[in-house]
């Protein structure tokens, strides 16, 4: 949020977007919890930790269910753009940094900062 807030306007603060922010995450966790538990439940199978549901669990709900593979690939998909997102926000400080010492324009400060 540093990050991003660096990027706003003189005069405009972070606290909508933080609360917008801080709601759909936790709207989308409920949501999420309340579709997941029930099929692992409804298959008998164990909810183990994140990892494990994700990986181990999930799948077996998946081969499981009409039109599994579809809604396997969607998850997996969306988890992976998940990922994506979250580790270019985390990059964003780094390029941010090189852009503003080093006076580095966006890809050569990206190229430096990925690994």
């Amino acid at each position: 949020m540093v990050t991003y807030g660096s990027y706003l306007p003189r005069g405009r603060t972070l606290l909508g977007p933080a609360v917008a922010i801080v709601a759909g995450d936790t709207a989308f966790a409920i949501v999420a919890g309340v579709m997941i538990f029930p099929a692992v439940f409804s298959f008998g199978l164990d909810p183990a930790g994140e990892p494990a549901l994700a990986f181990v669990t999930m799948p077996q709900v998946f081969a499981q269910m009409p039109f599994g593979r579809a809604f396997g690939a969607a998850f997996f998909g969306l988890l992976a753009a998940a990922a994506l997102t979250s580790a270019i926000s985390l990059l964003e400080v780094v390029v941010a940094f090189l852009m503003e010492r080093w006076r580095l324009g966006r890809p050569h400060a990206v190229l430096g900062a990925a690994p």
